[in-house]
């Protein structure tokens, strides 16, 4: 994914933020999914790290409670420690990519603050400079939620 920026968030400002690591239900649907790959070398540089297999192949992360809410393992105190290992589903947030009947969006999500804030017009500038990375993730279904309401930014071809 090298290239692909952001142009709001910054790693200081999503460190200090980590709404997007917190999740108030075990649903898989807002869990990144990851590769049986990149779940052995997550495992082998962060041991503590453990992940749950899907019947699909992929593997999710095993999260922890504290109260009512799941933190996922690999939140450290300055943001998530996994670096080139993040998963995609991270790595592009807080945009997400959606089917609507036949369609597939990018959009963006409404937990993330500083997003929440930022016009459509600038969103869609900012999807179309990394057109590239949406239209190569558009095209792997593991990737493409079903939509849900979530905040529609740019139809990718």
């Amino acid at each position: 994914m090298n290239g692909f920026t952001l142009r709001y968030l910054s790693a200081e400002r999503c460190a200090l933020c980590r709404e997007c690591c917190l999740f108030d239900r075990y649903d898989v649907y807002d869990t990144p999914l990851i590769t049986a790959e990149d779940a052995e070398r997550i495992h082998a540089l962060h041991g503590g790290i453990r992940f749950i297999p899907r019947p699909d192949g992929e593997y999710i992360f095993d999260m922890e409670c504290v109260g009512d809410v799941r933190c996922c393992p690999a939140l450290g105190e300055r943001g998530c420690i996994l670096g080139r290992l993040k998963p995609v589903e991270c790595l592009l947030y807080p945009y997400m990519m959606v089917r609507a009947g036949e369609r597939i969006f990018v959009a963006v999500s409404d937990l993330c603050p500083v997003y929440r804030e930022v016009s459509d017009e600038l969103l869609r500038a900012e999807v179309q400079d990394n057109i590239s990375f949406f239209v190569q993730i558009a095209h792997q279904p593991r990737y493409v939620r079903e939509y849900d309401g979530q905040r529609l930014i740019k139809e990718i071809p």
